[in-house]
């Protein structure tokens, strides 16, 4: 019975052996839609000659200001990610942002599942621009909603702001939390006046 047992044993044992081998390590150029940069990843190379996501992930845009942090299971996001911001420039036809923030929250089989936390640090300011001028002018026909003060968009403005909400399964399950903290928020007059 023991001659028996042994091969068994054997053949398990170099399943599991086989399997851990198959698991690779990635890391250099990474582009995705909007985003290109450096990443470190585990992957398994599957049955149609692609890779699937497991293990640890890293991502970096090449100037650091995006960092991306966490774990795929079978490729499906898993566990606690992290995404962060830093410098993070953009702007539009009003306004520019300088944006620092960081998201912190956990995954269930590829789902936003359990608690999700956001704290943003935005410094506005107008883009210089002839659309700019021109809602420059019409804002301050707002000032009422800001105690009858004027809009100085000469300067720049912080806006902080922190969120936290649970998630199940992709969706919203209790309350949404949000608190924003401004010496002048005039992005959301802004919208509200267009």
């Amino acid at each position: 019975m023991t001659k028996k047992l042994s091969p068994l044993l054997l053949i398990i044992f170099s399943f599991f052996v086989t399997s851990a081998q198959s698991l690779k390590t990635y890391n250099g150029a990474f582009e995705t839609r909007n985003l290109i940069g450096n990443a470190a990843y585990q992957y398994f190379e599957n049955d149609q000659g692609g890779r699937t996501f497991d293990g640890s992930f890293k991502f970096s845009k090449t100037n650091n200001s995006v960092n991306i942090d966490g774990q795929f299971k079978n490729n499906l996001k898993s566990g606690l990610w992290k995404f962060k911001f830093t410098n993070y420039l953009s702007s539009d036809l009003m306004l520019k942002y300088d944006i620092n923030s960081t998201s912190i929250g956990s995954y269930l089989d590829g789902k936003l599942n359990g608690k999700w936390n956001l704290q943003r640090t935005m410094t506005l300011s107008a883009s210089n621009n002839t659309v700019s001028q021109y809602y420059k002018s019409e804002l301050n026909s707002f000032a009422e909603l800001f105690g009858g003060k004027k809009i100085d968009l000469s300067k720049k403005q912080t806006v902080l702001e922190n969120a936290a909400a649970n998630f199940s399964n992709n969706h919203f399950v209790g309350d949404f939390i949000y608190s924003p903290y401004a010496t002048l928020s005039y992005k959301k007059v802004l919208y509200a006046a267009l």
